[in-house]
């Protein structure tokens, strides 16, 4: 079988990651790169062996390419990928998908009405699966509350790289829409979709030269009930990241990618409502969450949505869940 031929629409930041990941893979090769740069693309076609587009709308058309990835900067994913849909060729979309709502609708109807797919590369939740197995065979009970936090910090250097960095227009938000939109995604797939937004505060507290925001606080509750409060923030480091996934007979706690999980020695919510004298706290002992299987390296996961969006039968997605 011949191998998949990617396009890539955008040469700067994470293409070369993207490159790097189709060059490791027997079943994709790279058949055709886009950048506005001349001396960039030009770069890029003699170091690849693959042939160099200026403008998308032309790479869009190419034979040289089966698919597309858009690594563009945010406020550009929209258009680029609605032209390949209108091309025909299915899109892979590094995330975050675009910056607004409105052009996330208009995607979804392009890959409707063309019957071309599209989907939004996001890697992070792959690495949870040992805590969605975890709850799924019932080990914590019914989730009550979740508690996560994620901190790490973005010097000013970072955000001097490109000039659409840190503005409202050009990247559409700030760690939520670029750094921690993975942690968003990790716990929509451990822990269920969110229903609420009970209360949220976003502010920049060490970045003072950006527009978006350096710093989230955040309660939320989940279509499953439970509670969930969110710490997160670019300008603390080092910092404590992790996760404590609470429920009725156990809980799962997450420190440095390792997963650990207690199961108490009666349900929590016979122990809080005991009127008899009882010790302070249910009984529980931490154990290691046993991994199902090793968790995929990067490239396995390109492979995977690869596949999807080109090799696999089209699947219907409701709007509003591809727009979640």
């Amino acid at each position: 079988m011949a191998a998949i031929r990617a396009g890539i629409i955008g040469l700067n930041g994470i293409a070369v990651r993207h490159v790097l990941d189709i060059e490791g893979n027997e079943e994709v090769r790279l058949g055709a790169v886009c950048d506005t740069d001349a001396e960039l693309g030009i770069r890029w076609q003699g170091e690849h062996d693959a042939p160099w587009y200026k403008d998308y709308h032309d790479i869009n058309r190419s034979e040289h390419c089966d698919f597309v990835i858009v690594a563009l900067p945010h406020h550009l994913h929209a258009d680029a990928a609605c032209d390949a849909l209108e091309a025909g060729k299915p899109v892979m979309i590094q995330k975050p998908m675009c910056i607004t709502v409105e052009e996330a609708d208009r995607i979804i109807a392009t890959a409707e009405r063309t019957g071309t797919k599209v989907a939004t590369f996001h890697t992070a939740h792959l690495a949870e699966r040992d805590a969605r197995a975890l709850i799924d065979q019932g080990v914590i009970g019914e989730m009550v509350r979740v508690l996560y936090t994620r901190q790490e910090a973005r010097s000013v250097a970072y955000y001097g790289t490109a000039p659409w960095r840190g503005n409202w227009a050009t990247e559409g938000g700030g760690m939520l829409t670029n750094q921690y939109i993975h942690d968003l995604n990790r716990l929509h797939y451990v822990c269920g979709p969110v229903a609420e937004v009970v209360s949220c505060t976003l502010a920049n507290v060490g970045h003072p030269g950006i527009e978006v925001e350096d710093a989230c606080t955040a309660v939320v509750r989940f279509e499953n009930g439970a509670y969930g409060e969110l710490s997160l923030g670019l300008y603390s480091q080092p910092g404590l990241s992790g996760y404590e996934i609470i429920g009725d007979r156990g809980c799962i706690v997450k420190r440095d990618d390792e997963h650990r999980y207690a199961q108490l020695s009666i349900p929590l919510t016979e122990y809080l409502r005991n009127p008899t004298p009882a010790p302070r706290r249910p009984g529980a002992t931490l154990a290691d969450a046993a991994r199902p299987e090793p968790t995929p390296d990067f490239p396995y996961q390109t492979r995977l949505t690869i596949g999807e969006i080109v090799a696999a039968p089209p699947r219907a997605v409701p709007p509003a869940q591809a727009r979640s």
